[in-house]
Parts: structure tokens; C-alpha cells; sequence
């Protein structure tokens, strides 16, 4: 709607009246109103237009409904290996295997003892009875003798079958038939060398005891301390035998003779790969312990061991000492308090002595010689708590250690070395060494006398309590701190 004005001396216009609609027009000035036409023919379709500017975004349309499968892609490439899981659940119980076949007969057992009871006496001769009636002819010769002797035998394979199945079935469960009482019994000895283990911890036991395992393919018997599941050796005849001390071959084995056996310094004797020769002090109240090259060292002189059941034992074999047994104290050792002169003397030159001893008094009101080095009055002292070099009769000073260094404690055993010097006596213990030192009290001291060396003196002899020597070591020679120390753990548990 609007008003239509045409100018500019156009004759004509065309208008669109549809397009233009219905209202006023002018034509060069004059008002010229419109006549509604009929309607036209299509007019020829138009060329295309330029593209229009972008419309804005449309809504989000609704879920479109699922679509159909695809179908199988291509088969992967193989994965990475996984971790390994754990370990699975015990399966059921298997069924039980077929009966083995009969194993070799047995070694022939040893003769039984003679039964109890006196044989009865002979009975008389009884009267010669009347003749019998003549019996029945018997079938042709051989048939019935025959016929007896294969019923026999099959009574015998069904009761030798019945027998091994019993016997059989002990020994699976770890026992011994009892053919007296037809039944299963413990047994001392467990023969676990094919069937079981090589190792005390294979053993399907809880008592401790005798066991005979296989060890490098031979049958040994051996100790198993099932509380620890370790073996505590065998026999000690041998490496593979080895015991881990004597008081198993003596408790365990009734190993009762002083010698040499094997030992295994280990808390177990598992693996004897380690074992040494060893002697055995059997006759010991608890059975010591000496490796075999302590006593097969070229330069020690004399071993003697007094603190054994059967004192005075000489492992050098070189002699035995002749002293009084009243000296002795039971399972103790020799004791030197109040022995005087009667005591044993050995020559000395610049050597070493081991000596394994015994205290049994205090530390202070106490003084004597125990040691006499030479034919005056030099030698070792006590005097309360120090022991050393002693040169002068009265008012002497002694040159060593305290005696507390040396054996720490009353009533209890301990090795120490020493070796003379003019200037007093160097000690060792297990883990220490002591020169000699000044006790500090007394007269002057010049130069120790080292002539011999004597157990007992008879100068001021020790009287101030018991003084137990266990055991004596001589060497030849000074020997060096190392080995001093060495032989004394390796002899302390005499």
C-alpha cells in the first residue's frame, strides 16, 4: 500500500498492481486510479540468485533411533603377555595308585636269644604198642604226595601275599609290622633314604630321634632335632657323618671312647662340606671339643687336659705327669693350692703357655706363688687382684695384669696365654692382650728368672684358695697374638 508516483515523461509504465496492490498513483502529476486486471500468465522462470547470507544455528534435533550392527571387524594383533597369577588351590586327593610290585626279600635276621625258662626234663620210654590193622590200598604212587605239595604252596603265596600287603601298608605310613602282634609299630630308626628326603626338614615326624636320610646317595644315620628341623650329625666316622659336637656322638650314638671323629663347627650338620677332624674328650663330664690341628701343631710341646673323669690325659702322648691324685678335684682339674714341690716342672726358653684355670676365691686378701720360674724366689704371683712377675722375697712388686682381665668371674673357667719376659709376664685372652704392667705397690723389681716353668712352687707356695688348672699348652716358641687368641677359642670349652 502507498502512493506510486511516475515522472519523467514516460508515455507509459507497466505496474505490477498484484505486487503493488490497491491505493493512489500519479502519473506526471495526475491522479490515476487503478483497475484491478485479470491474472497473468506465468512469466519465464528467473535466472539463480546469489547465495543468501548463512542462517544461525538450528536446535539440537531428537535422538535418531539405534542403528544396526556393524559387522566383525578384522581379527587384532596378539597381546603382551600378562603377569603370572598366583598360585592355585590344592586339587582334590588323587586315587590311590596301583599295588607296587613286590620288593626283594629282606636281609636274614640274627638269631634270637635263648627263651626264658629251663628245659623240662627228659621223659621215660614209653611200652611198645600193639600192631595196627592194615589200611585201605592208596592210589597209584606219587599222585596224592603231589597234590598235597601244590595245595601247600598255594597256602603259602596267599599267606606270604597277605603278609607283604600288611607289611606294605606299615611302612607307608612311616611304621614297622610287627609280625609277633600282626600290627604297625614305631620304630627308633626311620628308613627315609629312597622314599622321603635327604634333609631332616623332609621328615614327616614331630619326635626327634634317629632318622636314616640319604646324603649323596648313601644311607647314613643321623640325629634330627625336629623342634628345629636340623640335623645334629651322625656318627662322626667320616666327613659326611659329622656330628655338630661331641656330646651328640656320646648322648646320641653311645660314643663313650676318647679319639677322633669328624665335627661340624656349624649349629647344624645339613651340609658337612665344612667338617673338620676333631678329638673327642669323651671322658670329660661334658665332652670337649678340640680340633685335630690344634693338637697336630708342629710346635706345641705338651697337652695335658686334667680336667677329664680320668685325669692327667696327655693328647701329645709324650708322658704322663706324676702327681699326686689327692691334687685332683673331680671333673675340675688339677689345683695347685698348697702343691709346694709337688707339682710338674717343664724347661722354658722363650715360649708360649696356654693355660685353661679356674678361680674359686675373692679378689682381695689373698697372695702366693702359683707358677715358679726359676730355683729362687721368681716366679707368678697372686696378690688380691693382680697376678704377674714376682723377683724378690719381701716387699716385692709383681709386673702383669689384673686377675680380673683373666678370669672375670669366681667359679667359672676361661683361657688366657702368657709368656715371660725379664721385665714380667704379657698376657692374652680370647680378645685382648695385657703387657706387663706395674701393680704398684711393694719393693723394686730387677729382671725376672725363666729357667722353667713349674705347676705349683716351692717358694711361698699358693695357699689362698683353689686354683684349678683344666688344662696346659706348651709351645716351642713366642707366638704371635693371632695364633695365641686362635687356639684359645678354639680350647675355651675345656
Amino acid at each position: 500500500s502507498g502512493n506510486l508516483v511516475i515522472s519523467g515523461g514516460a508515455k507509459e509504465a507497466n505496474v505490477d498492481l498484484q505486487t503493488c496492490g490497491s491505493g493512489a498513483f500519479t502519473i506526471n502529476g495526475k491522479p490515476f486510479q487503478t483497475i484491478k486486471g485479470e491474472k497473468g500468465s506465468n512469466g519465464t522462470k528467473g535466472g539463480k540468485g546469489e547465495s543468501g547470507t548463512a542462517g544461525i544455528k538450528g536446535q539440537v534435533g531428537a535422538k535418531g533411533d539405534k542403528g544396526e550392527a556393524g559387522s566383525v571387524g578384522p581379527k587384532g594383533a596378539q597381546g603382551l603377555a600378562g603377569s603370572d597369577g598366583g598360585q592355585g588351590k590344592p586339587g582334590p586327593k588323587g586315587d590311590r595308585g596301583e599295588r607296587g610290585t613286590n620288593g626283594t626279600a629282606g636281609i636274614k635276621g640274627d638269631k634270637g636269644e635263648q627263651g626264658i625258662g629251663k628245659a623240662g626234663s627228659k621223659g621215660e620210654k614209653g611200652t611198645t604198642g600193639t600192631k595196627g590193622a592194615a589200611g585201605q590200598q592208596g592210589p597209584p604212587g606219587g599222585t596224592k604226595r603231589l597234590n598235597d605239595t601244590v595245595e601247600y604252596l598255594y597256602r603259602e603265596v596267599g599267606r606270604l601275599q597277605s603278609l607283604t600287603s600288611r607289611i606294605l601298608d606299615c611302612n607307608a605310613r612311616g611304621l614297622l609290622y610287627d609280625s609277633k602282634n600282626d600290627s604297625c609299630k614305631e620304630a627308633n630308626v626311620w628308613a627315609y633314604s629312597l622314599r622321603y628326603t635327604s634333609s631332616c626338614a623332609g621328615v614327616p615326624r614331630k619326635d626327634s630321634g634317629l632318622y636314616s636320610l640319604d646324603k649323596r646317595g648313601l644311607t647314613i644315620t643321623v640325629y634330627c632335632d625336629m623342634t628345629r628341623k636340623k640335623s645334629l650329625g651322625g656318627n662322626g666316622k667320616d666327613q659326611i657323618t659329622a656330628a655338630v659336637n661331641c656330646a651328640v656322638l656320646k648322648q646320641h650314638f653311645n660314643v663313650t671312647t676318647n679319639g677322633r671323629y669328624w665335627i661340624d663347627p656349624d649349629s647344624d650338620a645339613e651340609n658337612t662340606s665344612n667338617a673338620v677332624e676333631s678329638f673327642c674328650l669323651m671322658s670329660s663330664a661334658t665332652p670337649a671339643t678340640i680340633p685335630a690341628s690344634v693338637i697336630d701343631d708342629g710346635r706345641l710341646i705338651n697337652f695335658y687336659v686334667f680336667s677329664s673323669t680320668t685325669p692327667n690325659v696327655d693328647l701329645k702322648k709324650r708322658k704322663n705327669l706324676s702327681i699326686n691324685s689327692k691334687y685332683y678335684r673331680t671333673n675340675q682339674g688339677l689345683d695347685v693350692n698348697g702343691i709346694g714341690t709337688a707339682g710338674a716342672a717343664f724347661s722354658y726358653s722363650d715360649q708360649t703357655i696356654i693355660i685353661v684355670a679356674q678361680r674359686n676365691f675373692g679378689l682381695s686378701g689373698t697372695s702366693g706363688m702359683i707358677f715358679q720360674t726359676s730355683n729362687g724366689d721368681d716366679g707368678i704371683t697372686i696378690r688380691n687382684d693382680f697376678m704377674g712377675g714376682r723377683t724378690h722375697t719381701s716387699g716385692f712388686e709383681l709386673h702383669g695384669t689384673k686377675l680380673s682381665n683373666l678370669l672375670p668371674k669366681q667359679g667359672v673357667a676361661a683361657p688366657f696365654g702368657l709368656h715371660l719376659r725379664s721385665d714380667g709376664v704379657e698376657f692374652w685372652t680370647e680378645t685382648a692382650y695385657f703387657s706387663p704392667t706395674k701393680s704398684g705397690n711393694g719393693g723394686p723389681f730387677d729382671s725376672l728368672s725363666k729357667s722353667k716353668f713349674v705347676l705349683g712352687s716351692g717358694f711361698d707356695s699358693w695357699r689362698s684358695g683353689s686354683f684349678v688348672v683344666r688344662a696346659f699348652l706348651n709351645y716351642n716358641q713366642n707366638l704371635s697374638k693371632a695364633d695365641v687368641q686362635k687356639i684359645l677359642k678354639s680350647i675355651k670349652n675345656l
